[in-house]
C-alpha cells in the first residue's frame, strides 16, 4: 500500500511540472503585430512611422508579392527586439503603373505584414503656360489656409540638382544665405542654404554623388538650412532620413530662429524638442514644434561635423 501510495505522489509530482512548463512555453510563445497593416502612398516619396509590438527578437524583409526583394521600400531598422516603433519609406514612383510589395517582421516563426501599395506616376503632360511676363525667381502663389486644416509637404533630394541651387562647384558664401527654390504642384516653397554668418566657405549645397543617390549636405560646422515659411501656416513638424556615418565627434542637429556667426544659444532654439544627436547610416529623424507662428522661417541648424539628408517632410497647421 505505501508503495502506491509513494508511486501516485511521484505521479502527481510529474504531471505537476509537465503543466508548469506547459505554461511557461505558452508564456514565452514569440509573438509579433504591428499597429497599421496597410500604407498607401502616393507616387512621391512618403514615410509611414509604426508600432511594433513583440515579445522577442525580430527581422525586417522587403519584398513584393512573389517574394522577390523589393529595393523601392525601405526601414530604418533592419531587425529589432520586442516593442519598437518602425519607420517605412517607399521612394519616387516614376513610372505610369502603381506597384506593390510587403514588410514582414519575423519573429521566431511568428510573422507580421503590411502592406505597401503605391500610386503610378500622373501620366498627363503638364499643360504650356500662357504668354506673359518672364516670372522671377521668387516664390509662386501659396495656398490660402482653411481653418483646422494641415499642409504636409515633401522633399525629395536623392535626383538630380534643381535650376537655382548651389552644389559643391556652383556656390559662394552669401551672408545671409542663398535662396532656392522647390516647386510642388505649381507652388514654389523658398529654401535658404546658409552657412554661419562671417563663415569663410560656403558648405551648405546639394550633393552630386557619383554613384548612389544624391542628397542635401551640411558640410562644415555651423550650418543652416531655412525652411519655407507658408502664410497663414505655422511650421509644427520636421523629419528626416539622412545618410552621415558614424564619426569621431557626435553630429548635432536643432532648430533655431536665425543665423548666428557660430554656436547658437539655447533661447533661440524653437521649443518643443531638444538638439537630436545622431550618428547612424540612414536613420530618420524628427522634431514636434511647439510655440512656432505663421509665415516665420525656421532653420534646421547643424554642428558638430557634417550631415546628408535624402529627403524632408514638412507639417504645417493652419493658424487660428
Amino acid at each position: 500500500m505505501r508503495k502506491i501510495y509513494s508511486f501516485l505522489l511521484a505521479a502527481l509530482a510529474l504531471i505537476s511540472a509537465l503543466s508548469c512548463n506547459r505554461a511557461q512555453l505558452a508564456v514565452e510563445d514569440p509573438l509579433i503585430s504591428v499597429s497599421t497593416k496597410i500604407f498607401q502612398a502616393g507616387p512621391e516619396v512618403q514615410v509611414l512611422y509604426l508600432d511594433v509590438s513583440s515579445n522577442c527578437d525580430w527581422v525586417v524583409l522587403k519584398q513584393d508579392y512573389d517574394g522577390n526583394g523589393a529595393a523601392w521600400i525601405q526601414t530604418d531598422h533592419q531587425k529589432g527586439n520586442g516593442d519598437m516603433t518602425l519607420g517605412i519609406r517607399v521612394t519616387a514612383n516614376k513610372e505610369t503603373t502603381g506597384r506593390q510589395g510587403q514588410v514582414v517582421l519575423e519573429a521566431q516563426g511568428a510573422k507580421a505584414f503590411i502592406d505597401v501599395i503605391q500610386a503610378a506616376a500622373d501620366p498627363k503632360p503638364e499643360p504650356e503656360p500662357e504668354p506673359g511676363p518672364e516670372p522671377g525667381p521668387g516664390p509662386g502663389p501659396e495656398p490660402e489656409p482653411e481653418p483646422g486644416t494641415t499642409l504636409n509637404l515633401t522633399f525629395d533630394f536623392t535626383g538630380d540638382p534643381l535650376d537655382g541651387w548651389p552644389t559643391s562647384d556652383k556656390y559662394t558664401h552669401v551672408d545671409g544665405g542663398v535662396k532656392a527654390y522647390y516647386p510642388i504642384n505649381g507652388v514654389s516653397y523658398e529654401f535658404i542654404l546658409a552657412d554661419c554668418d562671417g563663415a569663410g566657405t560656403a558648405r551648405t549645397f546639394w550633393k552630386v554623388e557619383k554613384d548612389g543617390p544624391n542628397s542635401l549636405m551640411w558640410a562644415s560646422f555651423y550650418r543652416y538650412l531655412g525652411l519655407p515659411a507658408i502664410s497663414g501656416y505655422k511650421l509644427t513638424k520636421i523629419s528626416c532620413q539622412h545618410a552621415s556615418g558614424p564619426g569621431s565627434s557626435p553630429r548635432m542637429l536643432g532648430v533655431c530662429e536665425e543665423i548666428m556667426s557660430s554656436a547658437v544659444h539655447p533661447e533661440t532654439y524653437v521649443s518643443g524638442e531638444d538638439p537630436i544627436e545622431f550618428s547612424t547610416q540612414g536613420a530618420y529623424f524628427g522634431f514636434d514644434l511647439s510655440g512656432t507662428v505663421a509665415g516665420k522661417v525656421y532653420y534646421l541648424y547643424c554642428y558638430k561635423l557634417g550631415l546628408r539628408v535624402y529627403n524632408i517632410t514638412l507639417t504645417y497647421q493652419a493658424a487660428e
